[in-house]
């Protein structure tokens, strides 16, 4: 089912609208073009979906007013609002869309895929260094940016160790995104050449598990904390941050600080380098200190910081020069920032969770309209995703 869920939403993607569409405003040029480019079938499953879309629409409203404690008349709204708008009620929720408007600036979580693939050419669309752990983590290593220690690859069941040396692991399969699949293990879990039996199965890379810098601890816990951050070339061809955050690890327990996994996080201003205040990702609560240790999240200021931004600059213009967008995970670890993985399409629902504000009322969104705008003359026929 995930596979098909991947196709769709890789190839295939949704018209906000069945001739007009509904958008903001800095993705008018993506959907100008796709407008020009409707023949009449095309219309016609855009009306078909637009039916299906104008049902459930309340039915959803109501379902996110139940959860996010909401009036009769925010269903009323978020109804009107999310036919006129293709908008899911839950992220007219999740955004404040009704209460402090921002239709124009916001981007939809659907629009992801479609977006970034028309920003990119044929040649950087999904590239394998990205999507691939492994070749990812050779690609640094060779390029001498710092990721953490590859001890072992695991390739159902048969284990080829490289560093020993390790005393703590985390196995990552070698494609995966949102933290899935992700398990700890001690060295005392390995017997010679003989692997956990959750590791029987798929390809893995068993990478030494770092502490967090000394100082992120109290927001924490013992999980290695990640920065993303997002990388976009400029007018120039030079890939500039657009925006960063910091996630954090939700309980004691917890292995990953991924948002999926039951982390929070909060914005990192570019130039100081502080955290704003704490959100969840997917829910209604913010906080100024962490909800479980107390300690004070807003105003923190992160741990090497222009260390961070430099590595995460390098890595752009050394690994993937021609890539017009990239999330980047790093770990804020005691031993420095390291590289965590390249995402092809950084999520920006997290953006926009952790700015309170949509990314076309910031310079991330002039970047994107920047290269929607020169999109048609770059983009050629595209070779059908699997998986990213």
């Amino acid at each position: 089912m995930k596979r098909l869920y991947d196709l769709l939403r890789l190839n295939f993607a949704l018209y906000p609208g069945i001739i007009a569409f509904r958008s903001a405003d800095f993705l008018h040029p993506h959907y100008e073009r796709r407008k020009a480019a409707q023949g009449p079938l095309r219309i016609a499953f855009n009306a078909l979906i637009w039916c299906i879309w104008w049902l459930w629409v309340p039915l959803r409203a109501r379902r996110i007013a139940a959860a996010w404690n909401k009036e009769k008349a925010w269903i009323t709204e978020a109804t009107r609002v999310g036919r006129a708008w293709f908008y899911d009620p839950n992220d007219l929720a999740l955004f404040s869309l009704l209460e402090n408007g921002g239709l124009e600036t916001h981007q939809r979580r659907f629009e992801q895929a479609s977006v970034i693939r028309a920003m990119e050419s044929a040649a950087t669309d999904h590239p394998a260094d990205l999507l691939d752990k492994a070749r990812f983590q050779a690609r640094c290593e060779a390029l001498g940016l710092a990721v953490p220690r590859l001890a072992a690859r695991i390739t159902d069941g048969r284990i080829e160790w490289l560093d020993r040396a390790p005393e703590r692991f985390l196995a990552k399969p070698v494609r995966g995104s949102g933290g899935v699949g992700i398990l700890a293990f001690e060295r005392s879990d390995f017997c010679g050449d003989a692997v956990p039996e959750a590791l029987l199965r798929g390809d893995f890379l068993l990478q030494e598990r770092l502490a967090p810098h000394p100082d992120l601890v109290p927001l924490t816990f013992d999980v290695l904390a990640t920065a993303r951050i997002v990388t976009v070339l400029d007018e120039d061809g030079a890939p500039e941050i657009v925006f960063a955050g910091m996630r954090f690890a939700g309980r004691a327990d917890a292995i990953v600080d991924n948002g999926h996994q039951g982390g929070f996080g909060a914005p990192i201003d570019l130039a100081s380098g502080t955290l704003g205040k704490g959100v969840v990702v997917a829910g209604p609560a913010e906080f100024n200190s962490h909800p479980a240790t107390g300690a004070p999240i807003t105003g923190t200021p992160v741990p090497n910081w222009q260390a961070t931004k430099d590595l995460t600059l390098d890595a752009h213009r050394s690994l993937a020069r021609d890539q017009v967008i990239i999330g980047w995970d790093l770990g804020l670890s005691d031993r420095g920032p390291v590289l965590i993985e390249a995402n092809q399409r950084p999520a920006v629902r997290l953006t926009q969770r952790l700015l309170r504000k949509g990314i076309g009322a910031t310079r991330y969104g002039e970047l994107v309209r920047h290269h929607l705008e020169r999109a048609p003359a770059q983009n050629g026929r595209r070779r059908l995703l699997l998986e990213g």
